[in-house]
């Protein structure tokens, strides 16, 4: 249920309840009446419905848990997308609003950021990071702010970030605003039909399963620090981590996904699971650009389906929790513009250029059987530079947007290691922290 937690103060003006954070910019009475629903609003405030900021709180039927979603003015909630977090849902009742002290036509993130958020979850779409700057109300009908989309991920306990929406134009349905036609790669996604080229040892045939792990699993390994980032090295820490989730290996799955949760419960305030299933397009088992895509996609849902039970127990209620998707920064504002940064600093530097090939070669031999290099070496090698370009620019966005110590369940890049050793390179990955763990076998005792 909608409840109110002890940050309210007893102002009368709405909007003065609670404090914005430096970033928002505030428009107070800048509208004549107050708006009916996003279209309006737009309207009024003199902008594309599509900067308009949409909330809706829902209830499911199973749990009775809270979820707020936030989508753009100008996209529905998808119930076939949002099926792997919602399997049924409802609008939250007029009444649950008012007894929290909203209404409709002033629900912000702010106001609901102040609520008993502990059980809850909030829903955050992959479009509104398409914006530099969205719009809402203050919490009255006649005000307006704007900012930042980045600002959600600082407001809330719980927040997945996930491709949420169908985008509606006059009451046509499209899949996104933008037609999301990636170049290059392939997911760790196969089925009955294909036959996997890889030289993995373990049953890939695990990974398409959407049942959800038990969660009481034994634990057989722990896990052990292989190497360490230069600026840890020197003495620099952090309160949060970034588990990054490499969809497809079985190294964040099932008992060892178990094993890493707690280590990094143990040690940190706040876990962001960043689920880079995107990325694994850049794979070439497929021909199409469309089918890499949407595999990869289908293999980050069924991702989180399988061990949000797990993420959920371990972290309790105590650690603030963000689950993003890699779409999250593909569709941010400033990744054009970092992804030339880093291009432009490979071109320059000799020894980088020189550690991404290494890794590309690295990379190729461990994820593809002789077979498939006889049948397009050219492309493989192509598809595996973009592949590490696009994971540096990413890594360089979320240097940029938090410092928090980066958690990898493998080893270090040679060109993040060399990155670390290059001086006035221009790039904050120079700086970034990082752990790079591995796990071992521990010595079970036999039951008499």
């Amino acid at each position: 249920m909608l409840t109110k937690t002890n940050k309210t103060n007893t102002n009368n003006h709405p909007a003065d309840s609670f404090i914005f954070p430096s970033e928002v910019e505030h428009f107070p009475n800048s509208l004549e009446y107050a708006p009916c629903g996003c279209w309006e609003a737009a309207c009024f405030r003199n902008i594309g419905v599509d900067d308009e900021l949409k909330t809706l709180i829902l209830y499911t039927d199973t749990d009775e848990r809270l979820y707020i979603v936030h989508l753009l003015g100008h996209s529905i909630l998808s119930e076939n997308k949002a099926k792997h977090l919602l399997s049924s849902f409802r609008l939250a009742p007029e009444k649950d609003l008012f007894s929290a002290g909203l209404e409709k036509g002033i629900i912000n993130p702010f106001n609901l950021a102040m609520l008993n958020l502990e059980h809850s979850f909030v829903l955050i779409d992959v479009l509104i990071f398409s914006k530099i700057k969205v719009y809402t109300n203050d919490g009255t009908h006649y005000g307006s702010i704007r900012f930042p989309p980045s600002l959600l991920e600082k407001l809330y306990p719980r927040y997945i970030i996930s491709d949420l929406s169908q985008v509606i134009y006059f009451g046509v349905g499209f899949d996104s605003a933008i037609e999301f036609r990636p170049s290059g790669g392939d997911s760790q996604m196969y089925n009955n039909n294909y036959k996997p080229v890889t030289k993995r040892k373990y049953t890939c045939c695990l990974y398409n399963s959407i049942n959800p792990v038990n969660y009481n699993t034994i634990i057989r390994h722990r896990i052990q620090v292989n190497r360490k980032s230069k600026k840890i090295r020197e003495g620099f820490n952090a309160k949060a981590c970034a588990v990054q989730v490499s969809v497809g290996s079985p190294n964040y799955e099932i008992e060892k996904l178990k094993v890493l949760l707690l280590w990094c419960a143990k040690r940190y305030d706040e876990i962001i699971i960043c689920v880079n299933d995107l990325l694994q397009r850049h794979d070439v088992s497929q021909e199409s650009p469309d089918l890499r895509t949407e595999a990869a996609q289908r293999a980050g849902r069924y991702w989180l389906i399988r061990n949000l039970n797990v993420i959920l127990n371990i972290c309790g209620d105590n650690k603030r929790i963000g689950i993003v998707h890699w779409k999250r920064w593909l569709w941010d504002q400033s990744f054009a513009t970092i992804r030339h940064q880093v291009q432009a600093c490979i071109d320059e530097s000799e020894c980088l250029r020189v550690s991404i090939i290494k890794d590309v070669q690295e990379y190729i031999s461990r994820q593809y059987s002789i077979q498939a290099l006889d049948r397009s070496e050219t492309a493989i090698f192509n598809h595996s530079m973009e592949y590490i370009i696009e994971e540096l620019t990413v890594f360089e966005m979320q240097k940029c947007f938090t410092n928090m110590i980066n958690v990898h369940a493998g080893g270090q890049l040679e060109c993040l290691r060399v990155l670390e050793e290059i001086e006035h390179i221009g790039l904050n990955l120079r700086d970034r922290l990082a752990l790079y763990l591995t796990y071992r076998r521990k010595k079970l005792k036999a039951s008499i």
